[in-house]
């Protein structure tokens, strides 16, 4: 999902390659049911909002669908650190990798993590 419309033919560009299994839908995330409009085993790949209060708040929208089990994205380094920090949020959040501000034009007003996330299983009695 992307909420840039002009961004629509790069990235048909960049995921043609993976054919029906990579879907582009332009539309701002959170006016999207998530609960009901992805399958099973879905995963996230996504650059986050810069705002690390934003990225956090996309990130538990997000993943708040049962559907939705992994997820790969960039997001904020302060943003990284309240998920990883938040076991209530039912992910399991490891950083993989950091990226530059210069790799985003404009440059990121932020340090900013590459980080992976998996749904934890809840605890059994």
């Amino acid at each position: 999902m992307e909420k840039d419309a002009r961004l629509r033919h790069p990235l048909e560009k960049q995921l043609g390659e993976f054919g029906d299994s990579a879907r582009i839908t332009i539309v701002d995330v959170r006016r999207v049911d998530l609960k009901h409009g992805l399958e099973a085993g879905s995963t996230l790949v996504s650059i986050m909002s810069f705002s690390p209060e934003l990225a956090v708040a996309l990130v538990r929208h997000v993943c708040d669908s049962p559907q939705l089990v992994r997820g790969l994205v960039v997001i904020p380094s302060l943003s990284a650190e309240q998920l990883a920090d938040n076991g209530a949020t039912g992910l399991r959040v490891v950083e993989v990798d950091g990226i530059a501000r210069a790799d985003f034009y404009p440059p990121a007003s932020t340090v900013l993590r590459v980080v992976a996330s998996e749904r934890t299983p809840p605890c059994s009695k």
